[in-house]
């Protein structure tokens, strides 16, 4: 804060000379820059609308927010800019003179004790640190400030990031090679320029052998077990999600209760339709229980959808003011509409569901626009299933049975699952897994978060 004060100071003496510039700080992640914002605000100088205005920049603020950060400023008024790693490449603010660099930032790592694919704060590369610097002056001379000495930048970071086939779950990966007959798909994913650890490797098989997407055959000539793809294993790799929540999407199209487990896999597949502004994280969080009356985030997220159903077609301004008073992006929404057809398209082309004759394969799909079977998709199987009366056929004849629901999503998670144990005279609220030498924990966004504090 100290050094943003000193650079806007400076910038009103500047302003008649070059313009002025705006400042850009890199930080890792979106509670970082929350910190910061509020650390700047408790300054006299940094709160004055006259002479500073803060912007907050990550993947979490709606698309129309970032649009803010390439305003003009009124003469006088230093434009801060505080980012996540998404201003080193994705987003250019062209009138940055001045970069203040910590050096962090957060990726994607998988875990092969856990299973999980977690974001780990770690420091930048030297070519991230480089591109970093290389913001500030795009169109005027600027300077970079790094909060990290110049011998650590040489001898202690590395030179390039980790490339992300060695930081990421390869179930999906797993799956590809198998269905396109490459071989082994360990000694395939050797064969890359880094390739991924064999834990790794290990892991993810673990993990389709669990669910039952692959299942190990006769020995090869090396003496090792051949990985055979499973009819399940054959459809997921058609599904551009994770295996888990393509199993998620097939059990429901059997059980007919598809639409809301679309919508469940809709948002997994991209960032979160709920945001907390900064400042205002309580009333967020209340907006969202709102549509929490299941005590579930998942089918928080179903009632969301179910209500913006109604207002999406709508004119813009009724959109926008539903998205306002319920703390949610409506770029996320719409994406996740986009998202759910893509998957219906892809379910329709596996055969776990087929448009009636009045819908087409391109048609946005709503939940009576599709009928179920099980067989594989065909012409001749969607006259068939024209033929028959539409109630004997609904997909989504069990859409609001909530057991059912929290049954096909047990059946797609596990074995990423844990059992509350409620507090005892010895020991408070707490979570058991498969694996006791892993910890969990409730996540602070979570709906429940708030309830199972208070339980222990």
């Amino acid at each position: 804060a100290r050094l943003t004060r000193f650079l806007v100071e400076r910038h009103r003496a500047n302003e008649k000379k070059d313009g002025g510039g705006a400042i850009l700080i890199f930080l890792p992640g979106m509670a970082e820059i929350e910190r910061a914002i509020q650390t700047m605000k408790r300054d006299s100088l940094l709160r004055d609308d006259k002479r500073a205005s803060i912007f907050a920049l990550h993947s979490s603020i709606p698309t129309g927010a970032q649009r803010s950060v390439f305003k003009k400023m009124d003469p006088g008024v230093c434009k801060i800019v505080v980012a996540t790693n998404i201003a080193e490449t994705s987003i250019t603010v062209s009138d940055v003179t001045h970069v203040i660099d910590a050096g962090r930032e957060k990726q994607m790592v998988y875990d092969p004790h856990t299973h999980m694919t977690s974001l780990r704060e770690v420091w930048v590369s030297q070519a991230s640190a480089q591109q970093r610097a290389g913001r500030a002056g795009r169109v005027r001379p600027g300077t970079c400030y790094r909060l990290y000495e110049q011998a650590f930048l040489e001898h202690e970071m590395p030179s390039h990031t980790l490339p992300e086939i060695r930081r990421v779950t390869l179930e999906d990966l797993i799956l590809t090679v198998l269905l396109l007959e490459l071989g082994s798909p360990q000694a395939f994913l050797q064969r890359a320029i880094e390739p991924p650890s064999s834990n790794s490797v290990a892991a993810s098989l673990k993990v389709l052998l669990d669910i039952e997407a692959v299942a190990f055959g006769p020995k090869d000539e090396n003496g090792g077990k051949t990985v055979l793809l499973k009819p399940l294993g054959f459809h997921l790799a058609s599904l551009p999600v994770d295996c888990r929540v393509g199993k998620m999407l097939v059990i429901a199209s059997l059980f007919d209760c598809l639409d809301p487990i679309l919508t469940i896999a809709a948002a997994f597949s991209g960032k979160s339709p709920f945001y907390a502004p900064v400042g205002k994280r309580e009333e967020a969080q209340l907006a969202k229980q709102r549509f929490a009356d299941s005590k579930s985030d998942h089918l928080a997220l179903v009632a969301l959808w179910k209500a913006w159903s109604h207002v999406k077609d709508g004119p813009y301004s009724t959109r926008k003011a539903f998205c306002k008073e319920n703390f949610v992006s409506m770029s996320a929404l719409e994406n996740m509409e986009a998202v759910r057809n893509q998957l219906m398209d892809n379910l329709v082309k596996c055969g776990f569901a087929v448009p009636t004759p009045t819908t087409s394969s391109s048609s946005s799909y709503s939940s009576s626009s599709f009928n179920k079977r099980s067989g594989p998709a065909s012409a001749a199987a969607a006259a068939a299933a024209a033929a028959v009366p539409a109630a004997a056929i609904n997909y989504n004849a069990n859409e609001y049975d909530e057991r059912l629901l929290k049954c096909v999503l047990l059946s797609g998670l596990t074995p990423q699952i844990a059992k509350l144990v409620r507090p005892t005279r010895g020991k408070g609220a707490h979570f058991v897994t498969k694996d006791p030498t892993v910890n969990v924990a409730i996540h602070p966004s979570s709906v429940n978060a708030k309830r199972i504090q208070q339980a222990g």
